[in-house]
């Protein structure tokens, strides 16, 4: 996922375009924050995406009028999201940091040993054993959301992605999946600290109040009903709630992290789910080859996660002076990888607009290196579960003509309203979708 930081603390940059403003021109000074302060990528959809392919084409590495170095070539992305010359911590002075602790202690933001130590200490959420038996919950969750649906039209957003990841979060946290529409809620301000929404000081350090409240009652709630999980991450119950706010200590570090990946699992999963169904649905012969033969659905699960990832880019600093590519970047200056514009770079994907489930190329749309996404497994094993249900209960399913609407938090995109319908037995014979090589 993104950093929150990113973006806030240049607030030297141009503001961004007015709501329903066009998208910026790939050649202007500012794209950064036109992009990511409101919901601009939501509603020009079609917009930003030629706007990803002349950034590409054009200007694959280039610096935007708030400081930060933009990366849209894959190869180029790659390479810093995968060297730890690049990081993910910001450059902030002491007493700032201080104020920030409990988002900085979180392994979006740690690096090297710090951030390595963090990742297995959290790993065994994610061990087989654990992952079957949450596997069983998702299965039987996604068929009763499925079996509950009606029959000839619904709402995705409303009925499936504000639904069921939510609820997935909960049971990997060893929370009953109750909990769900209240953690949502009170994790929102989480959400935005980390999204990379340009904001100016005062925004970020209310945000961060909240997310306090957050990590506080998360700690507490799981302190009182999931104490096998904290001991299974040899963890304190009592300890955790006691301190989750006592910045600086284990404790609290283990409370800001516990908090971060219910917001990732929920979140990423959330987002990809309203992308991947919207892309299904319009891509003419795809849903109908799915249902045809189920075999294929993890492929269009890639494929359409490269096509429409739900973060659509990452931030890095340089940890010391380096040339990246043939340009000079001094230490802490901020580089941002578009990862949208990067999966879709035609250097790196023949046919980049196509639906290929014959590709096997690497994508960045789990991050790629050290701050890879942990729980890219999980995501994708409930987009592949979901796709198997649907296609099976709605062999022929297409967007209806009432109003969708996008969902955007910074850097983070999806769907809120997602209409879906069976079409018309008189539709149109679709064209089909580009075959695996035999």
């Amino acid at each position: 996922m993104s950093a929150g930081l990113l973006l806030a603390e240049h607030e030297a940059a141009p503001a961004g375009p007015a709501p329903g403003q066009a998208v910026p021109r790939w050649d202007d000074a500012a794209i950064l924050t036109p992009l990511f302060q409101d919901d601009l990528i939501a509603r020009e959809r079609d917009g930003v995406l030629r706007l990803y392919e002349a950034l590409t084409r054009d200007r694959p590495l280039f610096r935007d009028a708030n400081g930060s170095w933009v990366v849209s070539s894959f190869e180029q992305g790659c390479a810093v999201l995968s060297d730890p010359a690049y990081v993910a911590q910001p450059p902030l002075p002491a007493e700032e940091a201080a104020v920030y602790a409990p988002i900085l202690a979180t392994m979006l933001l740690r690096d090297g040993d710090a951030h390595a130590a963090l990742r297995r200490h959290f790993a065994p959420l994610f061990k087989t054993q654990r992952m079957d038996r949450l596997h069983a919950f998702m299965d039987q969750d996604i068929a009763s959301c499925v079996a509950a649906l009606p029959a000839s039209a619904f709402d995705a957003g409303a009925s499936l992605a504000h639904h069921l990841p939510a609820r997935m979060a909960c049971v990997l946290m060893g929370l009953a999946p109750e909990h769900a529409p209240r953690l949502v809620a009170l994790t929102a301000p989480v959400l935005r600290l980390i999204s990379g929404t340009p904001l100016p000081p005062a925004s970020m350090l209310a945000l961060l109040q909240a997310s306090r409240v957050a990590i506080q009652a998360l700690a507490t709630l799981m302190a009182r009903q999931a104490p096998a999980t904290l001991h299974y991450l040899d963890i304190d119950p009592h300890a955790l709630a006691t301190h989750a706010l006592s910045d600086g200590t284990e404790h609290a570090s283990c409370a800001s992290n516990l908090c971060l990946l219910f917001v990732a699992a929920y979140t990423t999963s959330m987002l990809s789910l309203g992308n991947t169904l919207a892309l299904a649905t319009q891509r003419p012969g795809l849903w109908t080859q799915m249902a045809q033969e189920p075999s294929r659905i993890p492929r269009t699960v890639a494929e359409l996660g490269r096509l429409a990832p739900a973060a659509q880019a990452l931030q890095r600093y340089a940890a010391h002076d380096l040339t990246l590519g043939d340009v000079p970047l001094r230490a802490g200056e901020p580089v941002v990888v578009m990862v949208a514009a990067a999966n879709r770079d035609p250097r790196a994907f023949e046919h980049p607009d196509e639906v290929d489930l014959g590709r096997h190329a690497r994508t960045l749309t789990f991050g790629a290196g050290p701050h890879g996404c942990v729980g890219v497994g999980l995501a994708r094993r409930q987009l592949g579960g979901l796709l198997a249900a649907l296609t099976s209960r709605y062999p022929r399913l297409a967007p209806l003509a009432r109003p969708s609407r996008g969902l955007q938090v910074g850097t983070f995109l999806g769907y809120d309203r997602l209409w879906l319908g069976v079409p018309a037995e008189s539709a149109k014979a679709p064209a089909p979708v580009r075959q695996p090589n035999a």
